[in-house]
């Protein structure tokens, strides 16, 4: 599985990481 958090401080991020960095975040926020 690929890294779960996003390189801090990584200006360049993919679309689809930042997606899923969204898309972790509200996962967890739903737990």
């Amino acid at each position: 599985m690929m890294r779960l958090r996003p390189k801090l401080g990584s200006v360049e991020e993919e679309p689809k990481d930042k997606l899923r960095t969204m898309v972790v975040q509200h996962l967890t926020k739903a737990i």
